[in-house]
């Protein structure tokens, strides 16, 4: 993980000069890439959705790209449908772009399916992003560790050259700042994001629709998903660390997805003894996808990165192979260090 000429890390905002400068870039590509992480949460989905349409409507034919068909919450979400699903780098799509615009992560291990890809391929890469941790991965920038959100961050990109919002770009961005920071009620939840919120809303967003449709819509395999976390709940550490382990064959008898676990690691951190929470999530390739949260004793993007992972000190995630047992063992161990 490395800075970005020196001021990727100091969060203080992103300057109309740099976003001038990133929109001439992208503008110049005819058939741009589009790409977030695995297992795109609200944020990285509104980021593509988003650019997607302004593309489109600035004359560009983008390449909106997911590695997995959405399910789950987010399956509803206007623009999905013009989304293409690749799941590795022979899709022959990969040779028909000429540029990327990678959002809401600068991390290879979170862009896998295309990682070697990526480090071949001779194109101009421009990143947009808020996390802390990020690898050296593209030519420009718009990267502030203080935004709420990828989707902030373009929305303010969006104001600074003039491009117009539509209300279904309004909706895209409001649920990637809105998820992004827990319906604003996070740490990162800054007055930038409530006030992009609110020019959204007179943009069109209905906010009681649109977190109907996610939140109380759920399909019962996310129930039967929680049941089975819970039923794997420990709370170790004093009850300071609490952690759900769902292994393969309970998510099949759930009959859940990866797309189900969303959130859900946040439910033990209700208990006030808790200072960490992690969701470990067996997956079929031997990989325990490990997501974190934290209450701010114990810097989650730095336990994330001892293992190659990465986010915010109070949110982040990693995959590690191994046993469940074993990446439990691993990560107890080095937040006792870490604290």
């Amino acid at each position: 993980m490395s800075e970005i000429n020196g001021e990727a890390m100091i969060g203080s905002g992103i300057s109309p000069e740099r976003f001038q400068k990133a929109a001439e870039t992208v503008l110049s590509w005819k058939r741009p890439l589009l790409v977030t992480h695995i297992n795109p949460d609200g944020d990285g989905l509104g980021c593509v959705i988003s650019m997607n349409e302004i593309l489109r409507g600035r004359g560009l034919d983008p390449v909106g790209v997911l590695f997995e068909e959405c399910r789950g919450r987010y399956a509803g979400m206007n623009g999905i449908g013009d989304l293409r699903v690749i799941e590795n780098d022979s899709d022959p799509i990969l040779g028909e772009v000429d540029g990327v615009l990678v959002m809401d992560t600068c991390s290879y291990t979170q862009l896998s399916p295309i990682a070697d890809w990526l480090k071949r391929a001779e194109l101009p890469k421009v990143v947009v992003d808020h996390h802390v941790t990020r690898d050296d991965l593209a030519d420009e920038y718009l990267v502030d560790v203080k935004a709420g959100g990828a989707s902030l961050i373009l929305y303010q990109w969006a104001k600074a050259v003039g491009w117009d919002i539509s209300k279904s770009m309004a909706e895209a961005l409001y649920v990637g700042i809105a998820t992004d920071t827990g319906w604003f009620r996070f740490s990162n939840t800054c007055s930038a994001a409530m006030r992009a919120a609110g020019d959204l809303i007179d943009c069109g967003v209905d906010v009681d629709k649109t977190y109907s449709s996610l939140y109380l819509n759920d399909e019962p395999a996310r129930m039967r998903f929680l049941a089975a976390a819970m039923s794997g709940l420990e709370l170790l550490c004093d009850d300071t660390v609490a952690v759900m382990s769902v292994t393969g064959d309970m998510l099949r008898a759930a009959n859940a997805g990866n797309a189900d676990s969303e959130g859900i690691v946040n439910t033990p951190m209700s208990v006030g003894a808790v200072e960490v929470s992690i969701m470990l999530l067996e997956q079929d390739d031997g990989i325990i996808k490990c997501s974190m949260r934290s209450k701010g004793v114990v810097d989650v993007a730095a336990l994330a990165g001892r293992f190659g992972g990465g986010g915010h000190a109070r949110a982040a995630g990693v995959r590690i192979p191994g046993d469940i047992a074993e990446v439990k063992n691993l990560l107890v161990k080095a937040i006792g260090e870490l604290k």
